[in-house]
């Protein structure tokens, strides 16, 4: 292995988490918008020609959901998409970074989890699973809680949602950097396996 590895995010990948920004900023808007409104009285009635299922749809939110559900529900939704885009138009400095101490991703926080600390390197590609049709990188680790408690609350909270079947895994999101994945994956692998090995025969 080099030195060390680096990997930033080019224009094009800034330019897509702005984009991801920005929507969840609309999302939140159109939430607190409707927040603001009086529901009281149900469905409103419109002069515009409104779809059947548009009304049927609003008349179920208000009569059986209520409204403050899920405009919460919306609003946390657009804080969530707004904070992933914008930490990565903001963030400054290398996205991925491993070199002989271990793997810095700047969606962990600010850490570097140490070689001795995985169990599993495993390359993903999503690009007909994933919504964002993106590539990952998935890191198993022998134990998940020192690296959990130092990142950010945003993205502890979104581990746990998201890996709530598997909590050892954490995620390298190939929409983050300029390089590709499977090769960063690839040379992630041949330094962590034989320290994988290692300790695997230690423990027996």
């Amino acid at each position: 292995m080099t030195e060390q590895s680096e990997a930033h995010s080019y224009n094009g990948r800034r330019i897509f988490q702005s984009v991801l920004g920005l929507i969840g900023i609309a999302i939140m808007v159109l939430a607190i918008y409707d927040l603001s409104q009086d529901h009281s009285l149900g469905v409103r009635e419109l002069k515009l020609e409104e779809s059947p299922v548009i009304r049927d749809m609003n008349r179920f939110i208000d009569q059986v959901i209520g409204r403050l559900p899920i405009d919460f529900l919306m609003l946390s939704v657009g804080a969530w998409i707004a904070f992933f885009g914008l930490h990565g138009v903001f963030h400054r400095g290398p996205q991925l970074k491993f070199d002989p101490d271990g793997i810095y991703y700047f969606r962990f926080g600010e850490q570097t989890i140490p070689w001795s600390a995985l169990a599993h390197v495993r390359f993903v590609n999503r690009r007909r699973t994933s919504l964002l049709r993106s590539p990952s990188i998935d890191i198993e680790l022998q134990d998940p809680a020192p690296v959990a408690a130092r990142q950010p609350p945003l993205y502890r909270l979104f581990r746990r949602l998201t890996h709530i079947f598997d909590p050892t895994m954490f995620t390298i999101h190939g929409y983050d950097i300029d390089v590709p994945l499977y090769r960063v994956a690839g040379e992630m692998q041949r330094v962590a396996e034989p320290v994988i090995d290692e300790n695997a025969a230690d423990e027996a």
